[in-house]
């Protein structure tokens, strides 16, 4: 990976590569809870569902890595839904709720690699970089190191919720309405070759 001739430049090259995929891939991961986030116990009657799931885009547009991790992670530890209780007959209800079913044990590592992965992200861009030498091959070179082991656990995270994004993307077809699908999955990588986290 490295260059034997022009070992400085050839060594930053590798680490501003390196740093450029991680943080797209963090921000893949950030859009796709975001999108999670979104639906979770989103129930009424049909004709005040459209208006709240806009209100919910709004809402989570701004949210950060840590804040997308923060909302995700209520909602995965969460042990049971609630049920909505249908307030009018005469209208058509809908509910959409999705619920986490797994173990404690692996909750827990999910929970503790979202929040090293929040905590990273934000260490990486408002401290790390601003001080880094780029000009020291031994400094970029453990970057590197440090980023392809962080990226691994990226890919992870972004592995075991996207069968849930895949379900956004069927509930989207679902519906038969191309804005819906849209808005659900606003921004949010699909699982496809060309999108795949490098």
């Amino acid at each position: 990976m490295f260059s034997a001739s022009s070992p400085s430049r050839a060594s930053r090259d590798v680490a501003l590569r390196a740093i450029g995929r991680n943080l797209v891939n963090l921000q893949k991961l950030e859009h796709c809870l975001k999108a999670l986030v979104r639906i979770d116990h989103l129930s009424g009657p049909q004709s005040t569902v459209d208006e709240a799931f806009r209100k919910r885009i709004s809402k989570t547009a701004g949210y950060t890595l840590g804040k997308a991790v923060k909302e995700w992670l209520r909602i995965a530890e969460l042990d049971e839904t609630p049920r909505p209780t249908t307030q009018d007959l005469f209208d058509p209800w809908v509910s959409i709720s999705f619920g986490l079913p797994i173990d404690q044990e692996r909750l827990t590592q999910h929970r503790e690699c979202l929040d090293a992965l929040a905590r990273e992200r934000n260490n990486l861009v408002h401290h790390e970089l601003a001080n880094f030498d780029f000009d020291s091959d031994k400094c970029c070179r453990d970057l590197v190191v440090a980023l392809d082991s962080q990226n691994e656990r990226i890919i992870q995270e972004l592995n075991f919720i996207g069968p849930a994004i895949k379900g956004l993307i069927e509930l989207g077809k679902w519906t038969g309405r191309a804005e819906f699908q849209d808005e659900l999955i606003d921004e949010v990588f699909r699982q496809t070759n060309s999108d795949r986290p490098q």
